[in-house]
C-alpha cells in the first residue's frame, strides 16, 4: 500500500500471507491510526475557507494512503439533490449534481449506510450526517481496492468529523448555503429555512423527520423540537395567509415558542405566550393567526401531551393501522385567544406521531382533494420499522406532489416523531 505519513503514525509490519515463505512486508496503519484521521480532518477544517474544504479533505486523506479524489457532495434545501462543492486544486467532480432518488450515492445518504462501488471498489461513498440529519457524501476514489475496506472502517468518524464541520461553518460562510441552493430560495422561504429545526434526527430512543413542499418558496409552515431531561418538546405552526407576512408571523410563533420553553414554562403556559404575542405584534390586521400542534412527550413513559389550536390533529401509525387523535372541542388558532386545553395520549412502543399541515391533506388533481383518508392509507403503506423514517416521510410527500401534478396552492409539511424506548442504549442529549 502506498502511504506518506506526516502524522507520525506507527507503523505495524506483517507478513503478507498471500505468498508464503516469500518474506514480503506490507505496511498497514492499525485501525486506532486509521481513527484518528477524523480527529485530524475535524482540526484541520476548523481552520480552513469553505472555498477550500475539499481541497483539505484530500490532502488529509491522501496522507494515510494514495487516492485520485476526494469529493463532496451537500443536500440541497429541498433534499432532491446532492450538490458538488467546488475546489480550488483537488480534482473536481465530473456531475453538476446527484439525484438523491436514483443512484447509488442517494441510497448511501438515504439509508446512511457507507459503501463502495459495485464495479471494482475502488470508489468508497461515506454519509456526510449529524444527529442523523443529511449533511451529504463523501466519495473517496482509492488507487489500491484493498484501502476501500479501511475507509469503511472509520466510516462513523469521517460522517460525524464532515458534519459537524460542514454545519458548524454554514452561518459563516455563504458558499456552503449557495451550494444547496441559497440563490433560489424566495424571500420567504430564506426567513423561513433560518429559523427551522433540522429536518432530521437521530436519538438512541426516537427519530425525528421533517419537509416541507415546495421547499424554494414555502413560507407560512414551520417545525422546531428540542430535548430536556427524560422529554421532547415539539411543535408545527402553519401561519394564515402567504408570503413574506406568513413567513414572519410562523418565526414569530417559533421564536416565541423557544424563548417561553427554554424559560421551563409548561406546556399551558407556552402556548398562552404565543397566542398572547401573535394576537399582540401578528400583524396590522386583526385577523392575524397560526395553527398549531405543540407537544410534550415523555421519553421513558411515552405520554404525550398536546394541543391543537385550529390545526389537524395528528395521526398515529401503529403496526400499519393509522388513527386519527381526538382533539376534543376545537380550540382557535394562536392569535385568536381561548382557552388552552391539554389532550394526552400514550403511546405504544415503536408508535410514529404524524404531523401535517392542511395542505398537505388539501392538495387537489383538479377535481378531488388528496383528503385525510388517502394521507392515511399512504402512511399505513409506507411508514415500517425496518424503514428510515425519514425515507417514508419523503415517500409520502412525493405521492402528494404526484397527485397534484406538482401544482401546490400551500406549503405541504410533514413532521414525524417515531418512539423506540426499547433501543436506548446511550444517554441522551443533543
Amino acid at each position: 500500500m502506498a502511504a506518506c505519513l506526516p502524522l507520525r503514525w506507527k507503523d505495524r509490519r506483517t507478513i503478507d500471507s498471500a505468498t508464503p515463505g516469500a518474506g514480503s512486508i506490507s505496511v498497514v496503519l492499525q485501525r486506532d491510526q486509521w481513527s484518528a484521521v477524523a480527529t485530524t480532518l475535524l482540526e484541520r477544517l476548523d481552520a480552513t475557507e469553505s472555498d477550500a474544504f475539499v481541497d483539505t479533505i484530500f490532502d488529509v486523506l491522501s496522507s494515510c494512503c494514495a487516492i485520485r479524489h476526494a469529493w463532496v457532495y451537500v443536500v440541497d434545501y429541498g433534499e432532491n439533490y446532492l450538490q458538488p462543492l467546488p475546489t480550488r486544486r483537488a480534482p473536481a467532480p465530473p456531475a453538476d449534481r446527484l439525484d438523491i432518488r436514483d443512484g447509488l450515492a442517494g441510497e448511501v445518504i438515504s439509508r446512511r449506510e457507507a459503501r463502495t462501488d459495485e464495479v471494482d471498489g475502488s470508489m468508497v461513498w461515506l454519509p456526510i450526517s449529524q444527529r442523523g440529519e443529511a449533511v451529504g457524501v463523501l466519495c473517496v476514489g482509492v488507487r489500491d481496492p484493498a484501502d476501500a475496506g479501511r475507509f469503511l472502517s472509520i466510516a462513523r468518524g469521517l460522517t460525524v468529523a464532515l458534519g459537524a464541520a460542514i454545519v458548524g461553518a454554514r452561518r459563516r460562510y455563504d458558499l456552503l448555503d449557495a451550494a444547496r441552493g441559497a440563490a433560489d430560495l424566495t424571500l420567504e422561504a430564506a426567513v423561513q429555512w433560518s429559523v427551522l429545526a433540522p429536518t432530521i434526527h437521530d436519538e438512541p430512543e426516537l427519530q425525528v423527520a421533517a419537509r416541507v413542499e415546495p421547499a424554494k418558496d414555502h413560507g407560512g409552515d414551520a417545525w422546531d423540537f428540542s430535548f430536556r431531561e427524560g422529554a421532547m418538546a415539539f411543535a408545527l405552526f402553519d401561519a394564515v395567509g402567504h408570503g413574506i407576512e406568513a413567513a414572519n408571523l410562523s418565526a414569530l410563533a417559533i421564536n416565541t415558542y423557544r424563548w417561553s420553553r427554554r424559560r421551563g414554562d409548561l406546556l399551558a403556559t407556552t402556548v398562552t405566550a404565543m397566542d398572547a404575542m401573535i394576537a399582540r405584534y401578528g400583524g396590522a390586521t386583526d385577523d392575524a393567526f397560526v395553527t398549531a400542534v405543540v407537544c410534550d412527550l415523555d421519553l421513558d413513559s411515552g405520554l404525550l401531551s398536546w394541543v391543537c389550536a385550529g390545526h389537524p390533529p395528528p395521526l398515529l401509525v401503529t403496526n400499519d393501522v393509522v388513527e386519527a387523535l381526538s382533539a376534543g372541542e376545537p380550540i382557535p388558532p394562536l392569535g385568536l385567544g381561548g382557552d388552552i386545553r391539554i389532550r394526552r395520549q400514550q403511546l405504544a412502543a415503536d408508535t410514529v406521531l404524524l404531523l401535517y399541515s392542511d395542505g398537505v391533506v388539501e392538495s387537489t388533481d383538479g377535481n378531488d382533494r388528496y383528503s385525510q383518508a388517502r394521507l392515511e392509507r399512504r402512511a399505513a403503506e409506507l411508514i415500517r420499522t425496518d424503514r428510515p423514517l425519514a425515507v417514508a416521510v419523503r415517500n409520502i410527500l412525493d405521492d402528494v406532489l404526484h397527485y397534484a401534478d406538482r401544482r401546490l396552492a400551500d406549503d405541504a409539511t410533514l413532521f414525524a416523531v417515531r418512539w423506540h424506548p426499547h433501543a436506548r442504549s446511550v444517554p441522551r442529549g443533543m
